[in-house]
């Protein structure tokens, strides 16, 4: 939506604000290349925006595990070194990447994870942003 806006600004000539939309649009959903490709081009510096979370290895350890979506339908997470992989059942295995220190996104497709914990702390499930919301229990 909002990459759109961004583009019908900057059809009309008013950058500024479609600078403004892109940069949410990329904020809402970093998988959108689009927004950072269209403000590198007229000039934008988008460092801020693809800046590296990083993440302590505590805190990727405790997404460590299978979560199920549905019965048969298990994504796994691992992790290697300051890394998280995805594998969802019959699926390659891809890199995920924080967008803060309980969200990341995929590369690969257009999705995004949130970790959700208990009111202790422990990390109980995930929540699959694809096409809606779905959450996956912790098995493990």
């Amino acid at each position: 939506m909002y990459d759109s806006l961004g583009e019908a600004l900057l059809v009309k000539g008013d950058t500024i604000n479609a600078i403004e939309y892109y940069k949410k649009s990329y904020r809402l959903n970093r998988n959108n290349t689009n927004a950072i490709t269209v403000l590198n081009g007229i000039g934008v510096d988008t460092i801020d925006l693809t800046e590296v979370i990083e993440v302590s290895i505590e805190i990727l350890e405790s997404y460590v595990g299978k979560y199920e979506l549905r019965p048969n339908f298990v994504f796994s997470i691992t992790r290697e070194e300051r890394q998280l992989f995805i594998q969802a059942t019959g699926q390659s295995v891809s890199g995920i990447f924080a967008s803060s220190e309980e969200r990341f996104y995929s590369k690969v497709v257009s999705a995004q994870i949130t970790f959700n914990k208990d009111e202790d702390g422990k990390v109980i499930s995930l929540t699959l942003h694809q096409n809606g919301d779905h959450l996956a229990k912790r098995l493990e």
